[in-house]
């Protein structure tokens, strides 16, 4: 799978997970209490945001991989649960940022990304530190990579869940699941979003649990494509991000706790 295509295939899926959207400058302007933090810090809000990837660093740092609407990729961080955001750049000199692309978010804050300056797709981690790793990982199905929470590489597709260590590349497990549009996992689960409803399965066997009746409403209200799943910081809890918010799910009693809101942002 050539580069390009990969990219094409990354951003198209991107389009659907569009959280905040604000088309001229003067908008951000107007909700400047809502939004001081990315004013203050000089975050552009000025095109479309599109979140590829949050995690909860710690209590209170959160980190995103963004795309505006021309698809360039941004990395933005806030210190203090969202009310204050920055813009991170790559400083790595070897880092080729016009032939790689971010992918996903470690639990510690680094950056799983591929690498395709060698006219090869090559999966890298950049720390935080600015040094790159290589990650040995065979595996060309680059259109879906995050990272779980037991901080091994997930890549999927519509049927397929593959986990990889994240040290020696190593492939440590597969399931067949059905139906697949969207993944996250906790220390023991993994929750898929079909489309008709999000479902919990065993992260040990791949054995379907339940129905997680409880979060059907965000499945029945996403009318725009909006919805997706993402891993939090501690083993009990995921994120769910749809139009309205970033909310934390207790992954056994499905309490809904908001951490973010983006009504003011829309």
């Amino acid at each position: 799978m050539t580069l390009k295509r990969t990219i094409g295939l990354l951003s198209a899926i991107t389009l659907l997970f569009n959280l905040i959207s604000c088309t001229e400058k003067q908008e951000v302007e107007i909700y400047d209490m809502a939004l001081r933090g990315f004013v203050e810090e000089k975050a552009d809000l000025s095109e479309d945001i599109y979140i590829q990837d949050i995690k909860m660093i710690n209590d209170d740092t959160i980190k995103m991989i963004c795309f505006n609407s021309n698809f360039e990729e941004m990395i933005l961080i806030s210190e203090d649960r969202g009310e204050n955001w920055r813009e991170e750049e790559v400083k790595a000199t070897e880092f080729k940022r016009d032939k790689s692309f971010f992918c996903s978010i470690t639990n510690n804050g680094d950056i799983v990304a591929i690498d395709g300056s060698e006219n090869t797709n090559n999966f890298i981690l950049i720390k935080d530190n600015e040094a790159i790793e290589n990650i040995n990982i065979d595996n060309e199905s680059f259109t879906n990579i995050k990272v779980s929470a037991n901080n091994d590489i997930l890549i999927y597709d519509y049927e397929y869940i593959y986990l990889y260590n994240l040290k020696d590349g190593n492939l440590k497990k597969e399931i067949y699941l059905d139906e697949i549009m969207n993944v996250c996992t906790t220390k023991k689960y993994i929750i898929v979003q079909t489309a008709d409803a999000i479902k919990k399965y065993s992260l040990d066997n791949g054995e379907f649990i339940e129905d997680i009746k409880e979060l059907q409403q965000f499945v029945d209200d996403d009318l725009d494509g909006k919805l997706k799943l993402f891993e939090s910081n501690k083993d009990d809890e995921f994120f769910i991000v749809d139009s309205t918010g970033v909310y934390t799910i207790n992954d056994e009693n499905y309490n809904k706790t908001p951490i973010m809101d983006t009504n003011a942002y829309l």
